[in-house]
């Protein structure tokens, strides 16, 4: 197995706490892209996620998987728990979509590096 580069480590790490903590805030104080909605957000932010933690870990990536649909569906049923937010279906597979995503672009990546 390969040890992932600092640089990627460092990056998928940072991904790993700005996306839960986006969705612990009240909705007016969540971070927003400009013009783009909120299922583009989820979409973009999970891309993020997979495609950071998949280039860090190559060899894990069904692993990784695993762990975007988990943390898609409890922070959506934690979102029931709060009174002021909403967890839906159709946003947690938006977010594993946008994980699924990541994760595939980082391998097309890897698989088409040159050699050296």
């Amino acid at each position: 197995m390969s040890k992932p580069s600092g640089a990627s480590n460092i990056g998928a790490q940072t991904a790993q706490a700005k996306v839960p903590a986006g969705h612990r805030l009240p909705i007016a104080g969540r971070p927003h892209i400009p013009n783009i909605g909120p299922d583009l957000e989820r979409l973009t932010a999970f891309i993020v996620l997979g495609g950071a933690f998949s280039i860090a870990y190559p060899t894990r990536r069904l692993q990784i998987l695993v762990a975007i649909i988990a943390v898609a569906i409890t922070l959506e049923v934690t979102q029931i728990l709060a009174p002021s937010r909403h967890g839906r279906p159709h946003d947690a597979l938006v977010k594993v979509a946008g994980g699924l995503m990541g994760i595939v672009i980082a391998a097309i990546c890897d698989r088409n590096k040159p050699n050296g």
